[in-house]
């Protein structure tokens, strides 16, 4: 099974994420399609960003 990935960089502080790609595949994300993800620190989950790509 696919699974999130969270490591913290102790030099920088910042957040490396690797998000399972079932996810992906559930919001049936096309090409083109811009993906982000942000983890809520209050209750710790994944907020999906997807900025989608109009199509003319």
């Amino acid at each position: 099974m696919e699974t999130s990935k969270v490591c913290e960089s102790s030099k920088t502080g910042a957040l490396r994420t690797a998000v399972p790609a079932a996810i992906g595949r559930q919001l049936e994300l096309k090409k083109g399609d811009r993906l982000g993800w942000v983890l809520d620190n209050t209750n710790q989950k994944w907020k999906v960003i997807v900025s989608k790509v109009a199509v003319n």
